[in-house]
């Protein structure tokens, strides 16, 4: 198993690719053809991001996630586009796949970023189309074993595939109500965050939006926490999803109160603190930074921590 060290330094590789071959700001150039004008906020089901019961199987956004899968992205990716100005959502979709029949009208490779690596560590044909093409299909399969998608059969099957309800592949996707919804900025989008962070930090986020969103009258985004009971029971989270919130405080996607007793290196609580009661992270969202370019971001994070920077130095005094 790769280090600690190895795994940031090829996704530091990756990440890297991706800005320097102009695949980031291609893919965030079309983004931004197909949202002109549209609204400030993309909208997501409740049901999308947690759990109907604590006995209920995992919430769709973590089913689907898996390893070097780009299904989660594209599932994100799929609800912007369905609410993008134009966009028929609940039928077939007419984009293509891969090649525009229109010019300034992209495609849906066009629309992901690949983060592709082989085992050896070395990025592996990042920009080449046809590794986006593959990894696109792989996604879209399981999407439609998830009943996130429908699709159709034989080697086309995804031609004119048709996003499902978030909640129930029984029906065709609709725009949730506001009230239904947990609302993200779109330029968690267009700025390449929905491909620069992992499939852990993403959900993690999300579910501080979730919480946002469902605290009501107070200041938005603030005083946030992730009770266990609730991490498992509502977010079907593991102990690696929760500590995803790091790489999210060293981006500055959110500030963090931490627990004073507990050892930020590792969160553990540490000799005479034994035995004490320990507090919640406080958590507060820091929408202005969605306006940064993501990848970027991330990797200046990443050669900070590479570089020796603690969460303590990241922390607010």
């Amino acid at each position: 198993m790769r280090s600690l060290r190895g795994r940031l330094e090829l996704r530091q590789r990756t990440l890297r690719a991706l800005v320097d071959t102009g695949l980031d700001a291609a893919v965030r150039r079309a983004r931004q053809r197909i949202w002109r004008h549209g609204p400030h906020r993309v909208r997501l089901r409740h049901g999308l991001l947690a759990r109907a019961g604590p006995d209920k199987p995992l919430p769709p956004l973590r089913r689907i996630s898996a390893p070097r899968s780009l299904a989660v992205q594209l599932q994100l990716m799929a609800l912007f586009e369905a609410q993008c100005p134009g966009a028929r959502a609940g039928e077939p979709s007419r984009r293509p796949l891969v090649d525009p029949r229109t010019v300034g009208e992209p495609s849906w490779a066009e629309l992901v970023c690949s983060l592709a690596a082989n085992s050896s560590g070395m990025v592996r044909g990042a920009t080449a189309k046809q590794n986006r093409v593959r990894q696109l299909k792989h996604a879209l399969a399981r999407l439609a074993d998830h009943g996130m998608i429908e699709a159709g059969v034989g080697y086309h099957r995804f031609a004119g595939f048709r996003l499902l309800d978030e909640t129930s592949a029984e029906a065709p996707y609709s725009v949730p109500e506001i009230n239904s919804s947990v609302t993200v900025p779109a330029e968690f989008f267009l700025n390449g965050w929905v491909h620069a962070l992992t499939d852990n930090e993403i959900s993690l986020y999300l579910a501080l939006r979730f919480l946002a969103r469902s605290l009501g009258p107070v200041e938005p985004g603030s005083n946030l926490f992730l009770a266990q009971r609730m991490r498992t029971e509502t977010f079907g989270f593991d102990r690696a999803t929760y500590e995803a919130h790091r790489m999210l405080v060293r981006c500055g996607l959110v500030t963090v109160t931490m627990d004073p007793l507990r050892n930020p290196g590792d969160g553990t609580l540490s000799g005479s603190r034994k035995g004490t009661t320990s507090q919640y992270h406080r958590f507060t969202l820091n929408d202005d930074t969605l306006r940064q370019q993501g990848a970027s971001t991330v990797i200046d994070a990443l050669t900070r921590q590479l570089a020796g920077q603690t969460l303590w130095d990241v922390l607010p005094a």
